[in-house]
């Protein structure tokens, strides 16, 4: 199996974390707070899905424009310096991972890492699927089974790359092979 150079780094970065502990951000003076307008910009795009799989295509589209706005701010946000926490680097990521482009999915799982980096263990799981998002919108076969597209009127588990093993699944919060396949039939009888 030959890795980029990326997969390399990231691998080294995941490992060396685990050997040093969470990383602490220090902003403010030592003030470690998370950022109040990072938090609502999350919490509307968790919002905005709440009735997905029964949404028209109007109030799809109109999420792909809201989606769009809030992926703006948080840019901003990002480029000013201002996530400090990994939980503002967790949110900036899940909203950013809702992109349109792999720019977008890779800086998703960028800030996914740095989120787990600072203590956020919820994040190990974006880092995954940010990961999988990226790699199949370039093409690519998806590592740890969590993208599953509806090209016709079947749910279908984007396809998978071999060398990803269920313990490492598990460790970033990730279902098993099988339980990827069962949430494909899940899907496929309720929606």
């Amino acid at each position: 199996m030959r890795l980029s150079a990326r997969m390399i780094f990231l691998v080294l970065v995941f490992s060396l974390s685990a050997c040093w502990g969470p990383v602490r951000a220090v902003k403010n003076g030592g003030a470690n707070q998370d950022n109040p307008e990072l938090a609502v910009l999350f919490q509307d795009d968790q919002q905005a899905r709440k009735n997905f799989s029964s949404m028209t295509k109007e109030a799809l589209k109109k999420m792909a424009e809201d989606d769009r706005a809030r992926r703006e701010r948080v840019l901003e946000l990002y480029q000013g310096n201002v996530l400090s926490t990994g939980e503002d680097f967790y949110r900036a990521a899940m909203v950013l991972q809702h992109g349109e482009n792999p720019e977008d999915f890779i800086l998703a799982h960028e800030l996914s890492v740095a989120a787990v980096l600072l203590g956020c263990k919820k994040a190990a799981w974006l880092a995954a699927a940010t990961e999988d998002r990226f790699l199949t919108n370039i093409g690519r076969k998806q590592r740890f089974g969590t993208q599953f597209n509806r090209p016709n009127s079947k749910w279908r588990l984007k396809p998978i790359q071999p060398g990803v093993t269920d313990q490492l699944r598990r460790a970033m919060g990730c279902p098993s092979l099988d339980e990827a396949r069962k949430q494909e039939a899940w899907l496929n009888e309720n929606f």
